[in-house]
Protein backbone atom coordinates (compact mmCIF):
# COMPACT_ATOMS: atom_id res chain seq x y z
CA UNK A 1 0.00 0.00 0.00
CA UNK A 2 2.47 2.35 0.87
CA UNK A 3 4.10 1.81 -2.51
CA UNK A 4 1.48 1.47 -5.17
CA UNK A 5 0.32 5.12 -3.25
CA UNK A 6 2.73 7.06 -4.91
CA UNK A 7 2.44 5.45 -7.88
CA UNK A 8 -1.37 5.79 -8.24
CA UNK A 9 -1.07 9.43 -7.11
CA UNK A 10 1.27 10.41 -9.71
CA UNK A 11 -0.79 9.26 -11.98
CA UNK A 12 -1.29 10.19 -15.63
CA UNK A 13 -4.99 10.09 -16.54
CA UNK A 14 -5.80 13.01 -13.92
CA UNK A 15 -8.57 11.82 -11.90
CA UNK A 16 -10.11 13.99 -9.45
CA UNK A 17 -10.34 13.34 -5.04
CA UNK A 18 -10.44 9.72 -4.23
CA UNK A 19 -9.88 8.83 -7.67
CA UNK A 20 -6.35 9.88 -7.47
CA UNK A 21 -5.48 7.15 -4.61
CA UNK A 22 -6.93 3.90 -7.19
CA UNK A 23 -5.37 2.44 -10.55
CA UNK A 24 -7.89 4.09 -12.61
CA UNK A 25 -5.55 7.29 -12.02
CA UNK A 26 -2.85 5.58 -14.07
CA UNK A 27 -3.14 4.83 -17.95
CA UNK A 28 -2.90 1.34 -18.90
CA UNK A 29 -0.17 1.94 -21.49
CA UNK A 30 2.20 3.21 -18.86
CA UNK A 31 4.82 1.47 -17.95
CA UNK A 32 3.91 1.84 -14.04
CA UNK A 33 0.24 0.10 -14.38
CA UNK A 34 2.63 -3.12 -14.50
CA UNK A 35 3.25 -2.62 -10.83
CA UNK A 36 -0.47 -3.38 -9.67
CA UNK A 37 0.05 -7.02 -11.17
CA UNK A 38 3.39 -7.43 -9.36
CA UNK A 39 2.07 -6.17 -6.01
CA UNK A 40 -1.18 -8.54 -6.59
CA UNK A 41 1.28 -11.53 -6.75
CA UNK A 42 3.16 -10.36 -3.70
CA UNK A 43 -0.14 -10.20 -1.54
CA UNK A 44 -1.28 -13.42 -3.06
CA UNK A 45 1.57 -15.18 -2.43
CA UNK A 46 1.89 -13.82 1.03
CA UNK A 47 -1.36 -15.05 1.80
CA UNK A 48 -0.98 -18.19 0.58
CA UNK A 49 1.70 -18.88 2.77
CA UNK A 50 -0.12 -17.86 5.69
CA UNK A 51 -2.81 -20.04 4.85
CA UNK A 52 -0.72 -23.10 3.84
CA UNK A 53 1.35 -22.67 7.33
CA UNK A 54 -2.14 -22.42 9.09
CA UNK A 55 -3.85 -25.38 7.40
CA UNK A 56 -0.30 -27.64 8.42
CA UNK A 57 -0.31 -26.17 11.95
CA UNK A 58 -4.06 -27.02 12.49
CA UNK A 59 -3.43 -30.79 10.76
CA UNK A 60 -1.21 -31.15 13.35
CA UNK A 61 -3.42 -29.86 16.29
CA UNK A 62 -6.07 -32.22 14.99
CA UNK A 63 -3.72 -35.50 14.52
CA UNK A 64 -2.63 -34.63 18.04
CA UNK A 65 -5.89 -34.72 19.73
CA UNK A 66 -7.42 -37.40 17.47
CA UNK A 67 -4.53 -39.65 18.92
CA UNK A 68 -5.04 -39.59 22.38
CA UNK A 69 -6.98 -42.48 23.66
CA UNK A 70 -8.68 -40.21 26.85
CA UNK A 71 -12.46 -40.87 27.09
CA UNK A 72 -13.16 -37.16 27.65
CA UNK A 73 -11.92 -36.58 24.61
CA UNK A 74 -14.71 -38.05 22.86
CA UNK A 75 -17.49 -38.00 25.88
CA UNK A 76 -20.79 -37.16 24.22
CA UNK A 77 -24.27 -36.35 25.84
CA UNK A 78 -26.99 -38.27 24.65
CA UNK A 79 -31.04 -37.29 25.64
CA UNK A 80 -34.14 -38.75 24.69
CA UNK A 81 -33.62 -42.16 25.57
CA UNK A 82 -36.49 -44.40 24.78
CA UNK A 83 -37.72 -46.55 28.30
CA UNK A 84 -36.72 -49.95 26.66
CA UNK A 85 -33.10 -48.65 26.96
CA UNK A 86 -33.05 -46.66 30.09
CA UNK A 87 -30.61 -49.34 31.49
CA UNK A 88 -27.00 -49.54 31.61
CA UNK A 89 -26.74 -53.33 29.95
CA UNK A 90 -29.48 -52.44 27.23
CA UNK A 91 -27.84 -49.01 26.66
CA UNK A 92 -24.40 -50.80 26.43
CA UNK A 93 -25.42 -53.53 23.77
CA UNK A 94 -27.33 -50.88 21.73
CA UNK A 95 -24.41 -48.47 21.03
CA UNK A 96 -21.63 -51.59 20.75
CA UNK A 97 -23.59 -53.14 17.96
CA UNK A 98 -24.14 -49.97 16.38
CA UNK A 99 -20.33 -48.08 16.84
CA UNK A 100 -18.34 -51.60 17.74
CA UNK A 101 -14.79 -50.14 17.11
CA UNK A 102 -15.37 -47.00 18.91
CA UNK A 103 -17.79 -47.88 21.84
CA UNK A 104 -15.60 -48.04 24.91
CA UNK A 105 -18.55 -47.56 27.50
CA UNK A 106 -21.35 -45.44 28.59
CA UNK A 107 -22.75 -43.70 32.85
CA UNK A 108 -26.55 -43.68 32.26
CA UNK A 109 -27.41 -40.42 34.04
CA UNK A 110 -31.34 -40.76 35.77
CA UNK A 111 -33.73 -37.90 37.15
CA UNK A 112 -32.13 -35.07 34.46
CA UNK A 113 -35.37 -32.43 35.17
CA UNK A 114 -36.88 -31.43 31.81
CA UNK A 115 -38.29 -27.77 32.68
CA UNK A 116 -41.32 -26.12 30.54
CA UNK A 117 -38.58 -23.88 28.87
CA UNK A 118 -41.29 -22.20 26.60
CA UNK A 119 -43.15 -20.62 29.47
CA UNK A 120 -39.81 -20.35 31.67
CA UNK A 121 -38.38 -18.11 29.10
CA UNK A 122 -41.61 -16.38 28.88
CA UNK A 123 -41.39 -15.15 32.06
CA UNK A 124 -37.58 -14.37 32.44
CA UNK A 125 -38.19 -12.58 30.00
CA UNK A 126 -40.91 -10.64 30.82
CA UNK A 127 -39.14 -9.73 34.24
CA UNK A 128 -35.50 -8.68 32.62
CA UNK A 129 -38.17 -5.88 30.58
CA UNK A 130 -39.60 -4.98 34.15
CA UNK A 131 -36.28 -5.11 35.59
CA UNK A 132 -35.13 -2.45 32.61
CA UNK A 133 -38.44 -0.43 32.79
CA UNK A 134 -37.61 -0.26 36.91
CA UNK A 135 -34.29 0.99 36.27
CA UNK A 136 -35.36 3.63 33.62
CA UNK A 137 -38.43 4.81 36.09
CA UNK A 138 -35.91 5.42 38.94
CA UNK A 139 -33.15 7.44 36.97
CA UNK A 140 -36.14 9.86 35.62
CA UNK A 141 -37.30 9.84 39.52
CA UNK A 142 -33.64 10.76 40.78
CA UNK A 143 -32.73 12.55 37.56
CA UNK A 144 -35.55 15.02 36.76
CA UNK A 145 -36.95 14.89 40.26
CA UNK A 146 -40.50 13.95 38.55
CA UNK A 147 -42.63 10.98 39.60
CA UNK A 148 -43.16 8.75 37.06
CA UNK A 149 -46.58 8.00 36.06
CA UNK A 150 -47.66 4.85 33.98
CA UNK A 151 -50.78 3.02 32.85
CA UNK A 152 -51.87 -0.23 34.42
CA UNK A 153 -52.99 -1.36 31.34
CA UNK A 154 -52.53 -0.29 27.68
CA UNK A 155 -55.82 0.66 26.91
CA UNK A 156 -58.12 3.04 29.15
CA UNK A 157 -56.15 1.67 32.44
CA UNK A 158 -55.71 4.33 35.43
CA UNK A 159 -52.46 6.29 35.68
CA UNK A 160 -50.66 5.27 38.73
CA UNK A 161 -46.84 5.65 40.35
CA UNK A 162 -44.95 3.74 38.13
CA UNK A 163 -42.17 2.41 40.29
CA UNK A 164 -44.46 0.72 43.22
CA UNK A 165 -46.25 -0.63 39.92
CA UNK A 166 -43.56 -1.89 38.58
CA UNK A 167 -42.11 -3.63 41.54
CA UNK A 168 -45.39 -5.37 42.50
CA UNK A 169 -45.36 -6.59 38.41
CA UNK A 170 -41.92 -8.26 39.04
CA UNK A 171 -43.18 -9.77 42.11
CA UNK A 172 -45.87 -11.22 40.35
CA UNK A 173 -43.36 -12.29 37.53
CA UNK A 174 -40.70 -14.07 40.25
CA UNK A 175 -43.58 -15.68 42.11
CA UNK A 176 -44.36 -17.41 38.63
CA UNK A 177 -40.94 -18.18 37.74
CA UNK A 178 -40.51 -19.88 41.29
CA UNK A 179 -43.44 -21.85 40.73
CA UNK A 180 -42.46 -23.08 37.11
CA UNK A 181 -38.57 -23.88 38.49
CA UNK A 182 -40.20 -25.71 41.64
CA UNK A 183 -43.11 -27.71 39.71
CA UNK A 184 -42.68 -31.57 39.38
CA UNK A 185 -40.83 -31.59 35.65
CA UNK A 186 -40.71 -34.43 33.40
CA UNK A 187 -37.29 -36.78 33.93
CA UNK A 188 -36.05 -38.02 30.61
CA UNK A 189 -33.09 -40.60 30.92
CA UNK A 190 -29.75 -39.38 29.24
CA UNK A 191 -26.68 -40.97 28.73
CA UNK A 192 -22.83 -40.25 28.55
CA UNK A 193 -20.89 -42.21 25.79
CA UNK A 194 -17.47 -42.63 25.03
Amino acid sequence: LVLILPINITGTVGELGFMTLTMSNVSKDHPRFISHLVFLYIASGIMLYGLRKYSVDYAALRHAWLSKRDPQCYTQMVTGIPASKQTPEELARFFKHMYPENFTGCELVTNLPVYDKKNLAFYVAEHEKLTAKLERFEFIATDKGEVPMTKTKLIGGEKVDAIPHTQKEMERVKKIIDELQAAEHEYVGAAFLS
